[in-house]
């Protein structure tokens, strides 16, 4: 569980998406670029992932990008101030990671009032109420852009409703 005290719940969101994740093949990264490359360009709001590696990864997600024609930027040694601005201030947390046991930076999302889309597998399951604080979809680039897409049109209630039933579940005090 998290304390939703230390986070900073904001409804108000700005244009980007957040992924947080070493820069690994199994967190899923390039299954997110790939997903948001299928969104009319129009409509696909930029990339930020938070995460370091060895440069030769780094530089492959960035040239997936391009290819994709998807804005990304990669941040890497956030200060634990930056990354709860982050969480509470994008349109959505994704996650593409492979079997994530259990996704910290999925409730810290929720506890921050921001939805989340992710790739069924692992906990991810466990911690999504489908259309509630988010959507858990196939390991489906196509689907994983419509759920995406959904979200990133959503009203400001979609995000409200997310810490609500969030604290009811994995607040640190229900968690203890």
């Amino acid at each position: 569980g998290v304390d939703t005290k230390k986070f900073i719940f904001s409804t108000k969101k700005k244009n980007f998406l957040l992924a947080i994740g070493s820069l690994m093949p199994i967190k899923g990264h390039s299954f997110v670029i790939r997903s948001l490359g299928k969104i009319k360009k129009k409509d696909r709001p930029p990339l930020v992932i938070v995460g370091s590696a060895k440069r030769y990864y780094k530089d492959k997600l960035i040239k997936l990008a391009k290819k994709e024609d998807v804005e990304c930027r990669i941040l890497d040694h956030v200060s634990d101030l930056k990354m709860k601005k982050l969480l509470s201030s994008a349109l959505a947390y994704v996650s593409g990671a492979h079997r994530e046991p259990f996704g910290l930076s999925i409730i810290e999302a929720m506890a921050s009032g921001t939805p989340v889309v992710v790739v069924s597998g692992g906990g991810a399951g466990e911690q999504i109420v489908n259309g509630i604080n988010g959507f858990v979809t196939k390991r489906n680039e196509t689907e994983f852009a419509e759920k995406l897409s959904q979200v990133i049109n959503s009203t400001k209630g979609f995000r409200v409703k997310s810490r609500n039933k969030f604290n009811k579940k994995w607040g640190w005090d229900k968690t203890v």
